[in-house]
């Protein structure tokens, strides 16, 4: 993806996004000549061509950036590009927001949520990250639902909404009993805690090919993925739709805890909400992760893709359907989008044990526990719907080289698949 004017780099981190005329933008981390920024790239021919970067803000903390791109709700014939992303500041993790009523020609910045530290490790804490704003089509409304990290077991959901095109937001409102406030959706990561090279802890999902024990006794397993929980949102004409992985355990972490796609609605624009729903099968399968959510008008279908790994280990992308606006998705519309089952590669090769643990992906580029991303796709239009994942199904031999500690084995690899899906 090209870089801004004099630059010379992009990192990725991508998200997309289309207008109503067919024009896309591509929005990732990059640098300009003394900053890392957050730009956007715009292609007008399909994705041919794409324009070089336009930055958003000069951020040398910035991550986890994501696009929007929807009417203006003070002109809806006009269509906004929106993107967000958490800048990692010493003091707090704060929420910043870009803007372009141009086409993506310019954009302002601000920051508009800095949370702040609680004495209480059980409240919400001054970090928070994944964000995904979505634009409602039929009202402009702008919805950016986020993770909001506590000191303790449990997290937070919350979500800000704009009326007026990012001028100013406010909370949505979930209601939940036992939650510190209204405005929280308490979470519970999924995946085992587990450690990954010689400084990260990560949660992950795994094999059983286990490297030994780190630190805190936590295990390292050859064979991972590390896992997010970012909130997977639609949303048209007040209706939102709204999907997430909850851990079955209520601590962070745990090993003996798996994990579902829960989902809920609100037909109201975020003040009320229904009771949760798990909308995968339940079954011998033992994790459910990284859900993303599309719906269409026609048959008041919402389509929920998400990774499930099986008691065996391997892993496939699954598809939620509904036919009543999410009321039920019974487990007979499930799809296997995957034809073929996946095993997780080698991510997390010791090198050395000793003084500290040393360890390497396969790929040395990619940082180790990383196979599946931190996120999949779904959208629909007009009766199909598209997905767009990870896959580790192909394979790939390790040249033989006496330094590579995998030398001559053959493992799987990390592919970008798409298929246009059939609902059921």
């Amino acid at each position: 993806m090209p870089p801004s004017a004099g630059a010379a780099e992009t990192f990725g981190d991508p998200s997309i996004g289309v207008d109503r005329h067919g024009n896309f933008y591509f929005a990732n981390l990059a640098a300009d000549q003394t900053h890392g920024t957050i730009q956007v790239n715009k292609s007008t021919d399909g994705g041919n061509t794409w324009s070089p970067g336009v930055v958003v803000q000069e951020d040398n903390s910035s991550d986890k950036e994501w696009l929007a791109v929807g009417p203006d709700p003070g002109k809806m014939s006009r269509d906004n590009v929106y993107v967000t992303w958490t800048s990692f500041q010493a003091a707090a993790c704060e929420l910043r927001f870009g803007k372009s009523i141009d086409g993506g020609a310019t954009f302002t910045a601000k920051t508009i949520f800095v949370p702040t530290a609680d004495a209480n490790p059980a409240n919400p804490q001054n970090c928070l990250t994944f964000t995904n704003p979505v634009v409602d089509a039929a009202t402009g409304k702008l919805y950016v639902p986020f993770l909001h990290f506590s000191n303790a077991d449990q997290d937070f959901i919350q979500m800000l909404i704009s009326d007026d095109a990012g001028q100013t937001f406010h909370f949505a409102t979930f209601n939940v009993a036992g939650a510190p406030d209204n405005t929280l959706i308490p979470v519970t990561q999924p995946g085992e805690l587990t450690e990954c090279g010689g400084n990260n802890l990560r949660l992950t999902i795994h094999t059983t090919n286990n490297a030994g024990t780190g630190r805190f006794g936590l295990p390292r397993y050859i064979n991972a993925s590390r896992m997010t929980l970012q909130p997977a949102l639609a949303a048209y004409n007040g209706t939102l739709y709204l999907a997430w992985s909850n851990s079955t355990s209520l601590f962070f972490g745990d090993p003996a805890g798996n994990s579902n796609i829960l989902f809920i609605r609100s037909d109201d624009g975020g003040q009320t909400w229904t009771a949760p729903l798990q909308v995968n099968p339940s079954n011998t399968d033992i994790q459910h992760v990284l859900p993303a959510i599309a719906f269409d008008n026609y048959p008041n279908g919402v389509h929920v893709t998400y990774y499930t790994q099986h008691s065996n280990g391997t892993v496939d992308l699954d598809m939620a359907n509904s036919l009543d606006g999410g009321n039920t998705f019974p487990a007979s519309r499930t799809v296997r989008v995957t034809s073929t089952s996946m095993n997780l590669p080698p991510t997390n090769i010791p090198l050395t044990n000793s003084p500290t643990f040393v360890a390497t992906n396969y790929d040395r580029q990619i940082a180790v526990c990383y196979a599946l991303g931190e996120y999949q796709s779904v959208t629909a239009a007009n009766g199909s719907v598209y997905a767009a994942w990870g896959d580790t199904r192909n394979q790939i031999t390790e040249p033989v080289n006496t330094l590579d500690p995998i030398s001559g084995q053959t493992h799987p690899q990390e592919d970008v698949f798409f298929q246009k899906v059939k609902a059921q």
